[in-house]
């Protein structure tokens, strides 16, 4: 199994070659990656992904994944590495949110992956955002960090590596 390769920003062909074959999701692909941050995943020359953050605000950001069939052997790879970006967001305090189908089992359970929760006000709107603390401009989960802890207040916790 080769490494898997990020390139920032995603270029028009990566876009177009993770669209489905409909003219309007085509089209739509390519308004999205004029106007977000976009970035392609692939394992050698093979596409896997193209991942879109679109902006609602400066502190909002909808995440759009388009998966190619190359990337199913590579999900768990997948959500480590957008768990560790949205996270970093969350940490700057920006929300980042994504829309998935109600009942969808394997995107509530990616989105569960990388650390999102639903919305309850929302039906199929799931989030993961950090809290900003208005006295200093840093985040909660920053705050809390530096302070020696861990985002929810206990020690740091042992993770275990992944070995290939």
């Amino acid at each position: 199994m080769e490494r898997l390769t990020v390139t920032a920003p995603a270029s028009f062909d990566d876009c177009l070659e993770a669209a489905a074959p409909s003219r309007f999701i085509r089209q739509a692909q390519i308004l999205m990656r004029l106007k977000s941050d976009t970035l392609a995943i692939r394992e050698g020359d093979a596409l896997l992904a193209v991942a879109y953050l679109w902006p609602h605000s400066d502190s909002e950001r909808e995440l759009c994944l388009a998966l190619r069939p190359a990337a199913r052997p590579h999900l768990v790879a997948l959500c480590r590495f957008a768990h560790l970006t949205l996270s970093r967001l969350a940490h700057a305090g920006i929300t980042v949110s994504a829309r998935i189908s109600p009942g969808h089992r394997a995107g509530e359970r990616m989105a569960r992956l990388v650390g999102m929760s639903p919305d309850p006000s929302s039906s199929g709107l799931w989030m993961i955002k950090g809290i900003v603390d208005d006295a200093s401009g840093r985040t909660a989960v920053r705050r809390r960090s530096e302070q020696g802890g861990s985002a929810r207040g206990g020690p740091e916790p042992r993770i275990a590596a992944h070995r290939e």
